[in-house]
């Protein structure tokens, strides 16, 4: 009788140990990263700009340990749903600006300018949403009062 307790102990004992040592032994996973380095409104860190004029906006992103950017959003005011731009998916480690056109506000007044970049290694979601597994990542930057609207 104790025999076999005895081996179901030792099995049970080395299931947990082969258990147990491959958690440890399993090399780390580095956390992917992007980072937004820079974002520019017509070239510039805040723009004056007459309503409804057209402003080019250029979003810098870091990306480490091959992680992606796939879509970036954007915000003009503090409050308010995002606009999604499908940028150009990049799926490397780098640095990369991707450039779109957004329309300044109609009324008169001081913006501030939120973007937001998408990455997501567990899906092609373009659409600056996460992605099924909920594993998407996003990185955001808010600049006060970006945009001044004057009517000249």
């Amino acid at each position: 009788m104790k025999i076999i307790s005895m081996k179901k102990f030792l099995v049970l004992g080395s299931a947990l140990a082969l258990v147990a040592g491959s958690l440890f032994i399993a090399a780390p996973q580095a956390l992917a990263s992007t980072t937004i380095t820079a974002v520019t409104l017509n070239g510039l860190a805040a723009v004056s700009v007459a309503p409804n004029d057209t402003i080019s906006v250029a979003v810098t992103v870091k990306t480490t340990n091959d992680d992606d950017w796939e879509s970036t959003s954007y915000r003009i005011g503090s409050a308010g749903d995002f606009s999604c731009v499908n940028t150009a998916n990049h799926s490397s480690s780098g640095t990369y600006t991707e450039s779109f056109n957004i329309n300044a506000p109609s009324t008169d007044g001081s913006y501030n300018f939120e973007v937001r970049t998408f990455a997501s290694k567990y899906s092609t979601d373009d659409n600056c949403s996460t992605s099924l597994f909920g594993s998407s990542q996003t990185v955001s930057d808010l600049i006060s009062n970006a945009i001044t609207v004057a009517t000249v």
